[in-house]
């Protein structure tokens, strides 16, 4: 139900025409219903009601439609908040939210293009699509991620979002703070962001690093005390900078304040971590391409909670860096980094070759920076999409004194014919030694960095390289069909092997049919999805990590080769990721 800028909402919406439901099995549902229109700037109040549509979600799941116009190539950013009954934002209590709002984006065929749970504040639902297909009208489903769930919503819509760049140049650091003054509305309405802007060549490696120096309080903050001595001050000393107490928090004596239960206390002895949420200071970094499509993210893979890209660029052109934070509201200065540097041409390995080198002074350095400078050497090799490849690194051992003991601690990287880095290791192969096992989604030349793990290593070491054509890992498929939503988690008790040992994945398999579309999504609001098919033979069809937007996975309109099982691996761009993820199949 439209509470203002449309009319009540009844039947199954024009996007059912296309969209199917999981009692019809993919067939088109004739009921029809107005659809409000919304356009891009725009914010309206609405509210789920047992009046409204189902059947898109689930016969369970009320939806409200909004369509509006855009054009190819543009940028989308859309909110759902859900509100108290007659309220207003500022009213929503995060610990108990009046709904979970879900969010649904439709191109003008009808085709799912994203959808997202809890990308914004709380169990808030935010969507961001960039580089939309064409021009034409857009349709947005705004529903719940719960069952008969019902409650009042604030939906706004925002398009071609502009950053306003600072510059930034090869060999810089800048300084910068994330404030409340701060632009909003790419990764959702709380979250802060500023953007710099560089030259880049096609070719060039660049590593972009962003550290949190500490949490900025305005002076009005009442949590201004807290600033120097207790989350996140000057006095932070621990691995990722966030205090100097024991559990490396603060400075209290459980390491979360000064005072002698660690919560810093005003002049009535008040706590204010206990009456105040203090956001952590936890950077992330996007960045994005010339035609302004993100091409590379990171949350922590700097030191402690810091984030770091490392990626190829792929054109010349204008590049744009997001500084951003991984949690809403949080507000912090930070260090902004960004390296550049040619690639050496890389030395070629086969498959089942073994390559002696040695890190030495005259090597290159700039792809791994911690703790300082570190030499690094570079292999290339063909992939072939459905491949399964192992690369060691392994250190020479010292003579002499029984001998035993690695002259250095390898470290590898794995880069993809896109230039984005897609593994890395340190110790897998045993000891200090290095191992990267990877599953290829797609041929191309593939780069191999053997770099160390400390600074200024340098020792000699053999980089091995193995090919197999394997099948994916046996598992217990869960049987899905067109119009079911799935919702279920990535956890260490979940099967590995298909993209690596070290990431867990989920199997769905459905039946098609030769020349049947359909269009497969996997969102999360926590986690960076990925999604493979495997064609009734068992090879892999096609995959996709970012098409949905937030980082989503979606596979869309798809046309399938021929009748029989077609195998659906669900799984993260990063090992080790666990996190809960909704899965959608539909047939056309």
């Amino acid at each position: 139900m439209v509470l203002s800028g449309g009319a009540l909402l009844t039947g199954a919406g024009a996007a059912q025409e296309d969209e199917p439901d999981e009692e019809n099995d993919g067939e088109t549902d004739d009921e029809s219903a107005d659809v409000d229109t919304i356009t891009c700037g725009e914010t309206v109040l609405g509210a789920l009601t047992e009046d409204d549509a189902t059947g898109f979600r689930s016969d369970a799941h009320f939806h409200d439609e909004y369509e509006f116009e855009a054009e190819e190539g543009g940028l989308v950013a859309i909110s759902m908040t859900a509100l108290p009954p007659e309220g207003d934002v500022e009213d929503v209590d995060p610990d108990d939210p009046p709904g979970d709002p879900y969010l649904y984006l439709l191109g003008p065929d009808g085709a799912v293009l994203g959808e997202d749970d809890d990308s914004g504040f709380g169990v808030n639902a935010h969507l961001v699509v960039t580089s939309l297909p064409e021009s034409g009208t857009y349709t947005i489903l705004a529903t719940s991620w719960g069952e008969d769930d019902r409650f009042e919503y604030e939906l706004a819509v925002e398009c071609d979002v502009e950053f306003d760049q600072l510059p930034i140049e090869c060999g810089q650091t800048v300084v910068g703070e994330l404030t409340p003054d701060d632009p909003t509305g790419y990764i959702s309405e709380w979250h802060a962001y500023d953007t710099y802007g560089f030259e880049g060549n096609a070719g060039t490696y660049v590593e972009i690093s962003m550290d949190a120096v500490e949490v900025a309080v305005d002076d009005d903050d009442p949590n201004e005390e807290n600033g120097n001595e207790g989350n996140g001050g000057d006095e932070a000393d621990d691995e990722d900078g966030n205090g100097t107490g024991e559990d490396g928090n603060g400075t209290g004596e459980d390491g979360n304040g000064n005072g002698d239960d660690g919560n810093e206390e005003d002049e009535n002895g008040e706590d204010w971590d206990d009456e105040y949420d203090i956001p952590a200071a936890d950077p992330l970094l996007i960045l994005f391409g010339p035609d302004g499509e993100p091409i590379a993210w990171d949350d922590d893979s700097g030191d402690g909670l810091n984030a770091r890209i490392t990626t190829a660029l792929l054109e010349d052109g204008t590049y744009t860096v997001m500084a951003t934070s991984y949690g809403p509201e949080a507000y912090f200065a930070y260090d902004l980094r960004l390296d550049c540097w040619d690639p050496v041409e890389p030395v070629p390995i086969g498959c089942g070759e073994t390559i002696a080198g040695e890190l030495t002074e005259e090597d290159e350095t700039g792809i791994r920076n911690d703790f300082g400078d570190h030499y690094h050497d570079t292999y290339s090799f063909e992939g072939i999409a459905g491949e399964y490849v192992t690369v060691t690194m392994i250190a020479e051992l010292e003579a002499g004194n029984g001998g035993g003991y690695p002259l250095g601690d390898p470290y590898l990287y794995l880069f993809d014919p896109d230039g984005r880095m897609v593994a890395f290791d340190d110790d897998s192969a045993g000891g200090l030694d290095a191992m990267i096992q990877h599953f290829l989604p797609s041929d191309g030349e593939y780069v191999i960095v053997a770099t160390s793990y400390w600074d200024e290593e340098r020792f000699p070491y053999e980089v091995t390289l193995r090919c197999e054509d394997v099948e994916p890992p046996s598992t217990d498929p869960v049987r899905i069909g067109c119009g079911d939503v799935i919702t279920e988690a990535l956890d260490p008790t979940d099967a590995t092997g298909f993209l690596s040992p070290q990431h867990f994945h989920d199997e769905y398999v459905f039946e098609g049919e030769q020349g049947q579309r359909v269009t497969i999504s996997m969102s999360s609001s926590v986690g960076d999805t990925v999604l493979f098919v495997l064609d009734p033979d068992g090879d892999l069809a096609v995959f996709d990590a970012y098409s949905g937007g937030n980082l989503d996975a979606l596979i869309t309109d798809f046309d399938l080769g021929a009748d029989g099982t077609y195998t659906v691996i669900a799984t993260s761009f990063w090992p080790g990721e666990t996190f809960d993820y909704n899965l959608t199949l539909q047939c056309w």
